[in-house]
């Protein structure tokens, strides 16, 4: 009987902290981050190498949001800005969108050394030969984030 009450309550648990940001599979490789605001951002689910060939093969630039899981900056874009509607529209037609844990990752830790990343969030547009178009860091809202990629895909 305690067992089950215990697994009751964990479900229980899981169900509520899954209810603040809702996530489905979108298919293609990609998660949609959904909220009452609408569609957000859909970030890309594969590997690194996949995300850099998918950039080139599509002629578009990468959005990279590096992140850790301890931030809570990178908590409030998560469930703030990266659900905006017109945000998620905008990005998910001019970039591949990733997301990368600087601590957990091999390649988010590769490239936080690369990129001497000393601020989470860092935001990057980058291309595909992994080179900075443009990077900003700390927390934004859909609006200025938005701002700064429309900049981006002028460069």
């Amino acid at each position: 009987m305690k067992y089950l009450v215990a697994i009751l309550s964990l479900v229980f648990i899981t169900n509520l902290s899954m209810a603040e940001v809702p996530c489905t599979d979108a298919g293609n490789g990609l998660k949609k981050i959904e909220s009452k605001k609408g569609k957000g951002i859909l970030f890309f689910e594969g590997t690194w190498n996949e995300a850099i060939i998918k950039a080139k093969k599509e002629k578009k630039l990468i959005f990279l949001d590096t992140y850790t899981t301890w931030c809570g900056p990178c908590k409030r874009m998560e469930k703030s800005t990266f659900t905006d509607k017109d945000l998620g529209a905008y990005f998910n037609k001019h970039f591949i969108n990733v997301k990368l844990d600087i601590e957990n990752n091999s390649d988010g830790n590769r490239l936080a050394n690369k990129f001497n990343i000393t601020a989470i969030p860092t935001l990057f547009f980058l291309d595909h030969n992994e080179e900075i178009v443009t990077e900003t860091a700390g927390f934004l809202d859909a609006e200025t984030l938005l701002s700064i990629g429309k900049d981006a895909q002028k460069k």
